[in-house]
């Protein structure tokens, strides 16, 4: 009787539990993103200004513009988006493993609509820190190697011989 009584506990706190993540309600957003997503995929966390409320439901190429990428997400209905919110890529620690933070927009902007009869509302993408970053990434190398020539330059035999020749008559 107590095993029996155990199961039929786990089977209903399991009915408890879908039944909680059923009443829930759900909206959903698309975001275009024109750099690579990679990181996230199916079930990745959508965070609003850090709090989790959501996940990545459908990743697929824009049939419009192949350089971009269409994710769709699903988040609690009462998040409140913005028509001026917008959503970005981000790092979760060292894994490699990205998420997509949306930033709430100012108060001051209506709330995004959700619009009827199947069209899923946009929520506009920025591109993210990571990306800018490599994006950026030839011109630092190039930068750096410039430096290293300059400093290559100063600490030549004739300068060091004459660094030397001042530091003696000091």
């Amino acid at each position: 009787s107590f095993v029996l009584a155990f199961v039929t506990g786990i089977f209903l706190f399991i009915i408890w539990i879908s039944r909680v993540q059923l009443d829930e309600e759900l909206a959903h957003y698309r975001i275009f993103f024109s750099e690579s997503v990679s990181g996230i995929g199916v079930g990745s966390d959508v965070r609003f200004s850090g709090i989790k409320v959501g996940r990545v439901s459908h990743i697929d190429f824009d049939p419009d513009d192949p350089r971009r990428v269409e994710v769709t997400i699903e988040i609690i209905a009462d998040t409140p988006v913005r028509e001026d919110s917008y959503a970005m890529l981000q790092l979760q620690g060292i894994t490699g493993l990205s998420f997509v933070q949306i930033f709430g927009g100012s108060p001051e902007s209506a709330m995004l609509p959700k619009v009827s009869g199947g069209e899923i509302p946009i929520i506009r993408a920025q591109e993210s820190k990571i990306s800018e970053l490599v994006k950026s990434a030839p011109d630092l190398i190039s930068q750096t190697s410039l430096v290293v020539n300059r400093a290559g330059q100063v600490l030549s035999q004739e300068n060091a011989q004459n660094i030397s020749l001042v530091l003696a008559d000091l």
